[in-house]
C-alpha cells in the first residue's frame, strides 16, 4: 500500500515543507510539477541528483541517481502457493498467485512444472489436481520465476516490495528457494510479513486465535478459501487490509 494524495507525488522521498504552518512534515512525499520543486528541464530542485526522465510526473529518480537520504516507501504483495508437499527443495511448488494489497486487480499467477515426482497425498488432495497436470501444463521454474520477478519489479517501481503471507514462513520459504535456485536473487529479500503474527500483535491474541477460522468476522475477507492460489492471495490481502484499517482507526 502506497500513501496517496490527490496531486501527483514522488512516492519515494521526504518533502520538507510544512503543512498549513504546522510543525510537522509531510511524510514520505514530495510534490512534483510545482515551480518550487521541478525546473523546466525536469530537474528536481529538492533533490539535485534526481535529473530528468520522470515517469509521467509522478516518479522521482533520485534513488537511481545515487541519492540515499530518503525514506523508501513500501508496497505490499499478498502471495499464496500450492505445493506437492512440505519439504522445500524436495517437494514442488505447483501454483502461485500474487496481488498488490493496495489494488486487488493487479495480479499475477502461474502453474509451475514439478522438480520431482515426490508428492504428499494430503498436499495433493488440497491441490485438487494430479501431479501429471503440472508436468503437462506448468511453466519451467526458471521461466515462471523470471516472469514473476519482472512483474514484481514493474508493480513496485519507486517502492520496496514486501512479501505478505498468511503463515508466511511456508509460502516465503518455497518462493525464496525457487528464486535463489533458479535466478540467484529474491526481490522480496529475507523478511516476509506474516499476517498471523501481525494480527497477534495488533489484537494481543493467542497463536491459536490467529487461525483464519478463528478471526473475528470484521477481519475476514467474506469469501471462501478455495486453495486456488490467486483467489487465496486476494483473500489474504483483504484480511491484511482489514487489520491495517483497524490499526489506523486506533491511532
Amino acid at each position: 500500500m502506497v500513501f496517496r494524495r490527490a496531486r501527483p507525488v514522488c512516492r519515494n522521498h521526504q518533502d520538507r515543507r510544512k503543512i498549513d504552518g504546522s510543525q510537522g512534515w509531510i511524510p514520505g512525499l514530495h510534490i512534483l510539477g510545482s515551480p518550487n520543486t521541478l525546473t523546466s528541464a525536469g530537474t528536481c530542485r529538492s533533490f539535485p541528483k534526481a535529473k530528468g526522465n520522470f515517469r509521467g510526473s509522478t516518479l522521482c529518480r533520485a534513488e537511481r541517481e545515487g541519492f540515499t537520504g530518503c525514506r523508501m516507501i513500501e508496497r505490499y504483495f499478498s502471495v499464496d502457493i500450492e505445493t506437492s508437499g512440505p519439504i522445500i527443495g524436495k517437494h514442488s511448488l505447483l501454483a502461485l498467485g500474487i496481488c498488490r494489497c493496495d489494488d486487488l486487480t493487479r495480479t499475477f499467477s502461474c502453474e509451475v512444472a514439478p522438480i520431482s515426482e515426490r508428492q504428499d497425498a494430503k498436499a495433493m488432495e488440497i491441490v485438487g489436481k494430479p501431479l501429471r497436470h503440472f508436468f503437462d501444463n506448468g511453466e519451467k521454474p526458471e521461466a515462471a520465476f523470471a516472469n514473476l520477478r519482472a512483474w514484481v519489479s514493474e508493480e513496485s517501481i519507486s517502492a520496496s516490495p514486501v512479501f505478505v503471507g498468511f503463515n508466511a514462513a511456508f509460502d516465503w520459504g518455497f518462493v525464496n528457494w525457487y528464486f535463489l535456485t533458479y535466478l540467484g536473487e529474491n526481490p522480496f529479500g529475507i523478511a516476509p510479513l506474516d499476517i498471523k503474527a501481525y494480527y497477534a500483535g495488533f489484537a494481543g491474541s493467542t497463536w491459536d486465535e490467529t487461525r483464519s477460522s478463528q478471526l473475528p468476522v470484521e477481519f475476514k475477507a467474506g469469501m471462501p478459501h478455495t486453495h486456488d492460489a490467486l483467489h487465496d492471495a486476494i483473500e489474504q490481502a483483504q484480511i491484511f487490509n482489514n487489520i491495517c484499517a483497524a490499526q489506523r482507526s486506533k491511532r
